[in-house]
């Protein structure tokens, strides 16, 4: 049953701001109408939009209200958006502020939606550039990007609404793309750069798993899968407001041991016990993965 389930067009209509709303909005209604009239249950997700990373507008330069009808009766089923984060121009270090979930939350309000929409993401990255320029900080900050896309909620604040995020480019050399976004080292052969490295430990310890809860005031994620649950934390001052060298985390009845995971691998086992726990010995400005073996 392999095959496509859902359907977008019009790539970052926003960048050159070339198109007629009303245009715009037409194209996309039929496009939903006829992938619908083939069967309701695909998904129809206008092309990723950039302006609300790039430039701070939630209209998305008018893209976005233009739209709203379609989103508010479920023509279209959510909002893709391209994140890049910067040093200079989003900088992630500096809080939540420069999150997607605000974009995401800031772009909802200005159309008006009252029904919750799903969040896509076709292109995010950090900037290999700058105070970043560093392969080992960009491959850090990499990893707290991850879930910075992949925790998004809807209007009640805690339920998950990702359905996708696409890393760019993992098919780039510094050649091709420069240092700032390429993932491969070399391309022939192959050889990841940190980021790939990166990506490749979180699909390795999360991709089997569903999310099932988000705690965005403290920046506490937690997937369970059928060999492990995991538990995410963002420590990072601004995301989480318990920032530290410690976190309280709750583990599940069969607990026996947790696993310590960073952006560079497995860093240490502890022995733990079920219920309220302590991770200490931990560094400011960092995503951890907490996994917890099944016995």
């Amino acid at each position: 049953d392999w095959g496509a389930t859902i359907f977008t067009a019009i790539n970052e209509p926003d960048v050159q701001a070339s198109i007629p709303r009303k245009d715009y909005h037409d194209a996309l209604a039929g496009l939903a109408d006829g992938v619908h009239s083939v069967d309701p249950e695909l998904r129809v997700v206008p092309g990723g939009f950039a302006t609300c990373n790039s430039h701070g507008d939630a209209t998305l330069r008018g893209y976005g209200p233009a739209i709203a009808d379609l989103l508010g009766d479920g023509r279209l089923d959510g909002i893709d958006l391209h994140t890049y984060y910067n040093d200079r121009w989003y900088p992630m270090t500096r809080g939540r502020e420069f999150s997607v979930q605000t974009c995401f939350d800031r772009i909802r309000q200005a159309m008006g939606l009252s029904r919750d929409v799903k969040f896509y993401s076709t292109e995010f990255n950090v900037a290999r550039a700058g105070a970043w320029a560093d392969e080992q900080v960009v491959a850090k900050l990499f990893l707290s990007a991850i879930w910075d896309q992949l925790a998004v909620v809807g209007k009640d604040g805690r339920t998950p609404a990702t359905v996708l995020a696409f890393p760019w480019n993992l098919g780039d050399t510094p050649e091709v793309d420069g240092l700032a976004y390429a993932m491969a080292a070399a391309g022939t052969p192959w050889v990841p750069e940190a980021r790939s490295l990166v990506l490749k430990t979180v699909l390795q310890l999360a991709g089997h798993m569903k999310i099932v809860s988000i705690d965005r005031r403290l920046a506490l994620y937690t997937l369970s899968g059928p060999d492990a649950d995991l538990i995410v934390w963002q420590n990072i001052a601004g995301w989480t407001d318990g920032p530290g060298r410690a976190v309280e985390i709750e583990l599940p009845a069969w607990t026996r041991s947790l696993e310590v995971w960073g952006w560079n691998g497995l860093q240490r086992r502890i022995d733990a016990q079920p219920g309220r726990f302590f991770v200490d010995g931990l560094d400011a400005d960092q995503t951890y993965m907490f996994r917890v073996p099944r016995p």
